[in-house]
């Protein structure tokens, strides 16, 4: 709005339309892809792995790959109406089970949508799901706030009922 797009060079986050039109029209010089997918996705696999295999990860914290995406290559990862786009690359990186489980396990995923990045997270909780029923787990993705703002006097009680439902993680 102040005709300094181009002059000044600002680099944000995140592959939400809003700043992908940014991107698009050389306003925002670049934006770091988080890989919000795999935030929900490999979470849950990893959780499954724990509990299914015993497995630990080589590291005591995993982090996500970034993608720096900009006016040049965000046809790569993104797309105008449709979003985040899951390459052939970006699939092969995603966490995978191990084995099934022994016993039928319960995981639930106390998530957030309050604004667009949580819903490629919510995608991904939700394709972890869809695999590992395979494996003898089930997955829940749940939203205890009915404005779906993050409300801590909602969710440490809810928490607490999710233990006493019998999930195996949270």
């Amino acid at each position: 709005e102040t005709g300094l797009a181009g002059k000044i060079k600002v680099v944000g986050h995140d592959l939400v339309d809003e700043t992908m039109e940014y991107v698009v029209n050389g306003v925002i010089t670049a934006t770091l892809g988080q890989d919000p997918f795999a935030q929900g996705h490999d979470t849950v696999i990893h959780l499954f792995n724990h509990l299914a295999a015993g497995w630990r990860p080589a590291t005591p914290r995993l982090l996500t790959s970034m993608d720096v995406v900009t006016q040049d290559n965000y046809r790569q990862f993104w797309q105008p109406g449709k979003g985040i786009i899951e390459s052939k690359a970006t699939q092969e990186r995603r966490a995978k089970p191990i084995r099934p489980a022994s016993r039928p396990l319960r995981i639930a995923v106390v998530g957030r949508e309050e604004c667009d990045f949580w819903y490629p997270v919510r995608d991904g909780v939700q394709a972890a799901a869809q695999t590992l029923r395979e494996y003898n787990a089930s997955v829940d993705w749940l939203i205890p706030e009915p404005d779906k703002a993050p409300n801590i006097d909602i969710r440490g009680p809810y928490l607490a009922k999710l233990v006493e439902q019998g999930y195996d993680a949270i």
